[in-house]
């Protein structure tokens, strides 16, 4: 009778998982987690000092590729589409060497990368979060073609015609996910594939837009406190430290922001400015209008307040045609890009929240319910035994 409770139990229990909608982020469904390291500091909030000749902040996973596998650092990139590997030279020769691995197949010289024309590519092995991809198109390049950058790149952008060699369509393939998307989730520090988007849409404050190759959307204006702006695109990188965007409207926000601070100095790209707790408060909204939909950039995403100084992350140097929403937007959101439709889903957030893989739940479940159903067995056996013992004692008598 216990154990047949216990499994009513059970199935009452399950049943409620399975059927009730999750609806706060950190029980979102999820396949995987990549943990991302940080090379200066991921978090605006703890953003270091570099000079303009320094490798600024990025994200970057370490994953081996080829055989016998050689270990290399690669930063996550929204502009390109692929996997580069940086390759030995006589200043690096412990990098990626493909003369020397026995899985490297369909080698080509004339591919192009990025805006890297003639670089040499192939099919490699690449192992990666416990991930293992027996042939991924991976494209080979000399440290001096790329700023002397120390590290390689995954580049997680989007290209209709490249979309069948994307990095999330062969972890789909080769079944490590079941939906071709990933999570940014800079607020903790990782990047997370395979998200159950159903389930991630379904949360009251998430916003899902339409886009265009490179991740560019297109809002039906842009608005900075008194002013608008139509015509406009925006595009996600992540790789970018500052939000930049078209000069007159850049400088339209820089001289809202200076009516409300005070003593604006240059800093590398962008700007200090004296300023209290309450100014920094007062910093105006960079908001994005799509008919009923809008998102919204803060401006205690784009601005590091410390000891009487906000530093604006908002270039001053690089104008764009475009808007371009690094890593101060991600400050704010949590953003999914789905490569299969194209579709970028955005969550605004205030702090590190998890994004849990839904199947957890089971394995938690599962794992209580073991461990009752032995404890079970266990002591059944020992009433069982001690009535055993009382019975044949009895007749003895």
């Amino acid at each position: 009778m216990t154990v047949i409770l216990i499994y009513i139990g059970f199935a009452t229990l399950l049943n409620f998982a399975s059927s009730s909608k999750l609806k706060t982020q950190t029980q979102k469904g999820l396949h995987k987690s990549i943990e991302l390291k940080n090379v200066e500091s991921i978090n605006l909030l703890d953003t270091k000092d570099v000079s303009e000749n320094e490798i600024p902040q990025h994200l970057e996973v370490a994953l081996s590729i080829g055989t016998p596998a050689v270990n290399v650092i690669a930063l996550i990139n929204q502009a390109s589409v692929g996997i580069a590997v940086l390759i030995a030279d006589s200043k690096h020769p412990s990098y990626y060497n493909y003369s020397a691995s026995s899985t490297l197949t369909d080698f080509q010289s004339d591919s192009k990368f990025w805006d890297f024309p003639n670089v040499n590519s192939g099919n490699e092995k690449i192992v990666f979060n416990k991930y293992t991809l027996e042939s991924q198109e991976v494209y080979f390049l000399n440290s001096s073609i790329i700023d002397n950058y120390d590290y390689s790149i995954i580049g997680l952008g989007y290209d209709t015609t490249l979309n069948e060699k994307h990095l999330l369509t062969n972890l789909k393939k080769s079944g490590y996910i079941s939906e071709a998307n990933y999570a940014i989730n800079y607020k903790c520090n990782s990047i997370d594939v395979g998200v159950n988007i159903e389930e991630y849409n379904s949360m009251s404050n998430v916003i899902v837009l339409n886009s265009n190759d490179s991740w560019i959307i297109t809002p039906d204006s842009v608005d900075i406190s008194r002013f608008s702006y139509t015509q406009q695109n925006a595009q996600f990188r992540i790789e970018k430290d500052c939000i930049s965007g078209p000069s007159s409207q850049i400088n339209d926000l820089f001289n809202e922001i200076i009516n409300i601070t005070s003593r604006c100095t240059e800093y590398n790209d962008h700007i200090k400015c004296s300023c209290t707790e309450n100014q920094f408060e007062l910093l105006p909204k960079i908001t994005f209008k799509f008919d009923n939909k809008k998102l919204e950039i803060e401006g205690k995403h784009y601005t590091v307040y410390k000891d009487g100084q906000c530093e604006i992350f908002v270039s001053n140097k690089t104008y764009t045609d475009n808007w371009v929403l690094g890593k101060p937007f991600y400050n704010g959101h949590t953003a999914v890009f789905d490569i299969e439709t194209k579709k970028i889903s955005i969550n605004p957030i205030s702090k590190c929240e998890k994004l849990i893989q839904i199947t957890n739940l089971y394995e938690i479940i599962f794992g209580i319910f073991a461990i009752v159903t032995i404890a079970s067995f266990v002591v059944m056996l020992v009433i069982i035994l001690v009535k055993s013992k009382n019975e044949k004692g009895y007749k003895r008598i």
